[in-house]
């Protein structure tokens, strides 16, 4: 597999994981929840907005890395 695909794999890695912090963030819409529950969510939407950045810097950085290769 080259940089590239490598790269778009990480995207498409990135555009599920934003996906799912959409769907916690729909949940957290919801009135009936407890204080503890709210706040579960919250970590667990943080934790999930920590692997979206890292997914899409690593994808930043392995198209870069690809495309450089193409220049030489």
């Amino acid at each position: 597999m080259n940089y590239i695909e490598w790269a778009d794999e990480y995207k498409r890695d990135a555009e599920r994981v934003l996906g799912t912090i959409n769907k916690y963030k729909e949940k957290l819409k919801s009135e009936n929840l407890s204080k503890d529950e709210r706040g579960s969510i919250q970590r667990v939407i943080t934790a999930y907005r920590c692997i979206y950045r890292e997914l899409l810097k690593t994808a930043k950085h392995l198209r870069q890395r690809g495309e450089n290769d193409c220049e030489k």
